[in-house]
């Protein structure tokens, strides 16, 4: 041990010893250990069964998706005070998904700002574009985007672009969910 002075007091400095971890588990049982427990058990009228059986040490897991989100761990859903400005972050979107539409971006990118089944109809337009390739026209543009936000954490986007030469509609709706807008539908016209 050695003494250091911090701000004039004393102290000492111990070195740091590092020990294993004790055995948490209880050791495996035999399997004589584990049918003379099920005997007591069976004396006792605790279980009455055939074939013993004893599991140690399992947790018990399911692996189906639930329909209904946890709703303590599930997506949160979060106001309009606690997101960007949805006009924004909806010209920023679009740009990305025009992208993706024309198969210059995969949309797994924009995976975090999409739910399940925008994500799965971009994907389906993007694979699209890849199979058609071929030269492509004008790059896509915004022409005019509106917002409209009808509720407190939600936005409805609707913007004209060009693309692929041609003038078309976009709309979006986004939802406040865990600190981010998630676009949870989408319509191409």
């Amino acid at each position: 041990m050695s003494a250091v002075t911090i701000d004039d007091r004393p102290s000492t400095v111990r070195r740091l010893q590092i020990r294993p971890a004790g055995d948490c588990e209880p050791r495996p049982l035999t399997t004589e250990e584990v049918h003379v427990r099920y005997a007591q058990a069976a004396r006792s009228g605790l279980r009455l069964g055939a074939e013993p059986r004893y599991v140690q040490g399992s947790l018990a897991v399911s692996f189906e998706e639930d329909e209904r989100p946890d709703p303590d761990f599930g997506p949160q859903r979060t106001t309009r005070d606690c997101l960007p400005d949805p006009g924004w972050f909806a010209q920023q979107l679009i740009a990305r998904v025009l992208e993706c539409v024309t198969g210059a971006r995969p949309p797994r990118q924009l995976q975090r700002h999409l739910a399940p089944e925008p994500l799965r109809l971009l994907t389906e337009r993007h694979v699209v574009a890849l199979r058609r390739g071929g030269a492509k026209l004008a790059p896509p543009r915004i022409r005019r985007v509106h917002v409209c936000e009808p509720g407190d954490g939600i936005a409805e986007i609707s913007a004209v672009v060009l693309l692929e030469g041609r003038v078309r509609a976009l709309a979006l709706r986004l939802e406040g969910t865990d600190g981010r807008w998630v676009v949870s539908d989408v319509l191409f016209g």
